[in-house]
């Protein structure tokens, strides 16, 4: 069988906000990365904070928040001299809601209760927040 019967389709993965999806799960997909975002869940922390929790080399800590920076995962607040690093409000409510609607959701906008979904503090039971 050869691939001239396999034609490229315009699918809705194409779609930005497949793309961005697709970066939160590359970020949440590092076992590092995901420890930190663990951590920030609570309140919003300094990269000394962030370091002495994960028990890991200031530089290392600093590459990993960057990579979650850029995918829209965190962001920053200074702070007087210090750079705080919390979770941007709706990133982790747009993931829930796509996989606990079966990956229907790229196309349903973000509503104010998923944002504030992504600021409640969670028990461990509860891991999606669905309408």
């Amino acid at each position: 069988m050869g691939n001239e019967s396999m034609t490229r389709l315009e699918t809705p993965a194409d779609s930005e906000r497949s793309r961005e999806l697709a970066d939160l799960f590359w970020a949440l997909g590092d076992p590092f990365r995901l420890s930190i975002v663990e951590f920030l869940r609570t309140a919003p922390r300094t990269v000394t904070e962030i370091t002495e929790h994960v028990h890991a080399p200031q530089p290392n800590v600093s590459r990993h928040l960057k990579a979650l920076r850029e995918r829209g995962v965190l962001e920053t607040s200074r702070k007087g001299k210090w750079v705080h690093y919390s979770l941007r409000p709706g990133a982790m409510s747009r993931m829930a809601r796509w996989i606990g609607q079966g990956g229907t959701a790229l196309r349903a906008p973000l509503t104010t209760r998923d944002a504030a979904a992504d600021r409640a503090p969670r028990d461990e039971k509860a891991i999606l927040f669905i309408d």
